[in-house]
């Protein structure tokens, strides 16, 4: 009977209010076009299993809904409050045994960010700061409380919105930790990837805790809520702010002009540089609006000043963010740039742009620089911009990411010099099969030292990716060559806009001056590749190289250099070549491409003299091509009237017939009769091989038969 009892007592669970809970802790994280997730769990009386799920509507009724069906079977449900990365589990995979991690071992490393700061307050004298009006003035209210039980006394989550999302450090840990100092609350949910209640949902007491019945958490708005606060709001509403200023004090020989009026205005430079990178970002925005431009520019430019920022970073920052149609150029930047470090006295850290009277010098004699500043000679220079264009399937990243390994080990490259240098490589497009790429390219030898990459897409233009890619790069010391694979997945505007290029340029510009380091773009052509790369001609009209991949027939390019603004123009036949990877987890066959190895046989690549095909020629040849590729038939044996054994891909004429008639555009008979005949001249041109009634392509420079 006691059991009927507490059932009857139980209340229903408000699915409404645990999707209006989940809203408003992630706020403006869940219009963000970055992956993030967001993890629930269940369990009695602690979190044990979890879920993680897209942090977007669908991810949040299909959480309500997990959440629903483990309340009803009387365990209690919890969520993390905090964004969780998309990559969380490929950046570290296992827990600190060595096993695979798991939803329920996610920890602050994994956090995004947070669009919330809250406190636990589970005991009575938590609750006294709420209460006193000395203490309450000036401190802005919580934007909303979750009440997680009233019986035997009151328990609640306070939360407050932020109008910028804070990732952990520096700011969100700082910010929960004083927060709990200020209110007495509890100190050991301080970290954004707590676990906290869910509103809507039932909470049922643990037998060790007198007095309390089985409720439900309840979402509350106080009649004086904060709608937003900011980061700012907060610190300078806390009366533990004394310490904060004993901290400032103590970091002030930093700069030793703080408090300086600028352009007519009081600035503190300890204060400005306190605000977090998402606040910079809110400030510029809502610069955007008349007459709003110039205070907020001017307090996010001295932030990045009191960061350390260089010229290239804030321009490309504020251009991205912070830019109106409103007259407003990069000069306007510069001057509230120059301004701050006259005023702060602070160097320009930007490479060789010392803001000194005497930078302008008329020379009247001349030297010729005689250094070898290069990383393929002739092709590709240190420290510059530089684009890679090609159509679609043309091989663009098979031939950079050739270069790319090339460079890393120091080994010289289709008979060119190269100098050894620490590469990065950021393939935004295929990342997952990358690795593939990078095995046939080495021959399944180790990766270099000096060589590494990222496999997910970074979108350079962006403020919040732009921060995390210079933090990682410092991480890793920097890097001699960037290759970003491919513009088009790597900027955030419209590649079409001269405007949003040259932000997007702006950028790169500024990972340069950072790290001294070459930039090198892969892009798509536009429909006429004679022009060069797709959308705007900022982009050519910055970089001092541009090199172009052209498909010539089946798997050969040709890599030419479009315009060099100091070396001459270089043309360099290639080929790529099918690489076995073996067997897959089914047991199937799996390959790739690569760029065939220079001099195999200790020869360089012979030129291709065959008779040019055309025509229905040209058409059958490359379906045969694609054909052996795609791994259809089987590698030749060795003996009179084949190639050396297991060299090339063999294929059954008469299927391969089937096949090639089926993208011809004739009658059926007269598809049949134009493939036999077009086989039969390629064989006769030297293009195709035939034995046994197999037929294989014969790539460029390679002879009919060997054996």
């Amino acid at each position: 009977m006691m059991t009927t009892q507490k059932q009857t007592q139980i209340p229903s669970p408000n699915l409404d209010m645990a999707r209006e809970h989940l809203r408003a802790t992630f706020g403006i994280l869940l219009q963000s076009e970055k992956k993030l997730l967001f993890a629930v769990a269940s369990g009695e009386g602690k979190p044990l299993g979890a879920q993680t799920y897209q942090l977007s509507e669908a991810g949040i009724e299909a959480a309500v809904a997990w959440c629903a069906a483990e309340n009803a079977r009387g365990r209690d449900v919890y969520f993390r409050g905090a964004a969780i990365r998309g990559d969380w589990l490929v950046r570290n995979p296992n827990n600190a045994k060595g096993k695979p991690r798991r939803d329920s071992e996610i920890n602050d490393g994994d956090v995004a960010g947070a669009a919330a700061v809250w406190i636990d307050c589970d005991e009575p004298q938590h609750f006294a700061p709420f209460r006193d009006p000395k203490r309450a003035s000036g401190f802005p209210p919580p934007s909303f409380h979750v009440v997680t039980g009233t019986q035997p006394s009151l328990r609640r989550h306070s939360y407050w919105r932020l109008g910028a999302p804070l990732t952990p450090e520096p700011h969100w840990k700082p910010l929960s930790e004083d927060l709990s100092a200020y209110f007495g609350s509890d100190k050991s949910v301080t970290n954004p990837s707590t676990y906290l209640r869910l509103a809507g949902f039932v909470s049922y007491p643990k037998a060790n805790k007198e007095g309390r019945v089985a409720e439900l958490v309840r979402l509350e708005t106080p009649e004086n809520a904060s709608p937003i606060v900011t980061l700012k709001n907060m610190q300078d509403a806390f009366s533990g702010a004394e310490m904060r200023a004993e901290r400032a004090k103590q970091s002030a020989n930093v700069v030793s002009k703080g408090d300086q009026y600028w352009r007519g205005q009081p600035v503190n430079l300890n204060a400005e540089r306190g605000r977090a990178f998402d606040e910079v970002l809110e400030l510029l925005r809502a610069g955007k609006e008349d007459g709003a431009w110039h205070e907020n520019t001017r307090s996010a430019v001295a932030t990045m000043l009191g960061w350390g920022y260089d010229d290239h970073a804030i321009h490309a920052i504020v251009a991205a963010h912070g830019r109106a149609d409103n007259g407003v150029g990069d000069a306007d930047v510069q001057r509230l740039i120059d301004g701050g470090r006259r005023r702060w006295d602070l160097p320009h850290t930007e490479p060789g742009a010392e803001r000194e009277s005497g930078r302008f010098k008329v020379h009247r004699d001349y030297a010729v620089d005689r250094s070898c500043n290069y990383l393929v000679k002739g092709l590709l220079d240190r420290n510059t911009l530089a684009v890679t264009f090609g159509g679609p399937k043309a091989g663009k990243t098979f031939v950079m990411l050739d270069i790319a390994l090339h460079i890393a080990q120091g080994a010289g490259w289709q008979g060119m010099k190269t100098k050894p240098a620490r590469v990065i490589y950021n393939c935004a497009e295929g990342g997952d099969k990358f690795g593939n790429r990078i095995h046939a390219a080495l021959g399944g030898a180790p990766m270099p030292q000096n060589f590494g990459y990222i496999n997910t897409g970074v979108v350079y233009d962006d403020g919040y990716d732009f921060a995390e890619i210079v933090e990682e790069m410092r991480r890793e010391n920097g890097c001699d060559l960037l290759v970003i694979d491919t513009v088009a997945r790597s900027m955030g505007g419209d590649e079409n806009l001269a405007k949003d290029m040259n932000a997007f340029v702006r950028a790169l510009d500024a990972l340069r001056a950072e790290f001294g380091c070459t930039v090198l773009g892969v892009h798509h052509s536009g429909k006429d590749e004679t022009k060069g790369g797709r959308g705007s001609n900022a982009l050519l009209g910055a970089v001092n190289t541009e090199l172009a991949v052209v498909k010539k027939h089946g798997f050969a390019r040709v890599l030419k250099t479009t315009a060099q603004r100091d070396n001459g123009e270089t043309e360099i036949d290639l080929d790529l070549e099918v690489f076995d990877l073996g067997l897959d987890a089914e047991g199937d066959a799996i390959s790739t491409l690569r760029v065939k190895p220079f001099g195999r046989f200790g020869k360089p690549p012979v030129r291709d003299r065959r008779e040019p095909i055309t025509g229905v020629k040209r058409q059958v040849f490359d379906s045969l091509v694609e054909y052996a590729g795609a791994g259809h038939g089987r590698l030749n044996p060795g003996g009179p009237g084949w190639p050396a054994a297991a060299t090339v891909h063999t294929v059954d004429r008469e299927l391969f017939r089937a096949f090639v008639m089926g993208r011809l555009t004739g009658e059926k008979e007269s598809n049949r009769r134009a493939a036999n005949r077009a086989i039969s001249q390629l064989i006769d041109l030297g293009y195709v091989g035939s034995n046994d009634d197999c037929v294989w392509p014969i790539i460029k420079g390679e002879p009919k038969n060997v054996e």
